[in-house]
């Protein structure tokens, strides 16, 4: 086993035994039909598809109709990539499992059954649950308490398979994923907050809220409506579809391995840049977690 941080080694001494039969149970059921499967939600939470996600909701706050669920995606994605980023990540420093459990065979054999996919940064919390349980918390509470519709729980089903592609690529240990679901579920709370904080200054001036609404905008310029139904209809299923399709394609491609090599493990991360090695006259791929 790899040396991890002292929070890598506290976790894996409390929960390794949880951790390890999640894997198990997903090594199970390894097929090729569910590692694509996984694939495709796995994509639901990269940095592009976060990137795609916030101009998506820029687009949404234009429309007076969709504003709040615009304002919402977009709020719950930002606070949970940053927190998680710059802070949460950095914080813990607990290794990718593919990176901490590489004494462990039986694990690495499962991980490289399903592709052998690597990541870029520290591992706990993931932020593949986050964001999509912020967003899906929010949109929730949004869609079955003031739509009144009754399916909304439906946004939880995107969530949680996604966050289980994670565990079952073996990318990320269960409890990542655990830690990942409260935060975001937390965020999910939080924007819904900052929404109706925000909405308490917007109230006192209505008229001018309407005048930045794009759908009475292009009825008076054109004399007519937006089709609100083929309109819903591109915004809730095909523009997602469109973005994961996108993202889905760009994790297909071969990746270039992280080429640190020290004495703890070989780093299986996925390289971001070519950086100097100081003190050689070589040039290396590496990491986040490696580039100095």
């Amino acid at each position: 086993m790899g040396i991890d941080s002292p929070f890598g080694q506290m976790m894996s001494t409390y929960f390794g035994n949880f951790d390890m039969a999640c894997f198990a149970a997903n090594a199970a059921i390894q097929n090729d039909v569910l590692t694509v499967i996984a694939k495709f939600f796995s994509a639901c939470g990269n940095t592009l598809f976060w990137f795609i996600c916030c101009v998506f909701a820029l687009v949404l706050i234009l429309f007076k109709r969709t504003r709040k669920a615009g304002f919402l995606i977009g709020c719950a994605v930002v606070i949970t990539a940053i927190v998680s980023t710059y802070l949460l990540n950095p914080m813990f420093g607990r290794l990718r499992p593919y990176n901490a459990l590489q004494g462990n065979a039986e694990y690495f054999s499962w991980y490289l059954s399903v592709g052998g996919i690597g990541e870029s940064e520290y591992s706990f919390p993931s932020k593949h649950a986050a964001v999509m349980f912020a967003v899906a918390t929010a949109l929730f509470v949004y869609v079955r308490f003031e739509l009144k519709k009754k399916r909304a729980w439906l946004l939880f089903v995107v969530a949680i398979l996604v966050t289980w592609s994670r565990n079952y690529l073996m990318v990320h240990y269960a409890t990542d994923l655990i830690a990942g679901a409260i935060f975001g579920i937390l965020v999910g709370f939080l924007s819904l907050g900052i929404y109706n904080l925000i909405m308490k200054f917007v109230n006192k001036n209505l008229k001018q809220e309407q005048k930045w609404d794009l759908e009475i905008i292009f009825k008076k310029k054109f004399g007519h409506p937006i089709n609100t139904q083929k309109a819903a209809l591109l915004i809730c299923v095909f523009i997602p579809l469109i973005i994961t399709g996108i993202c889905f394609f760009k994790d297909s491609m071969p990746q270039q391995k992280c080429e640190y090599n020290g004495r703890d493990y070989i780093c299986c991360n996925k390289a971001d840049k070519k950086v100097h090695i100081e003190g050689t006259d070589t040039d290396e791929y590496r990491c986040k977690l490696h580039e100095k």
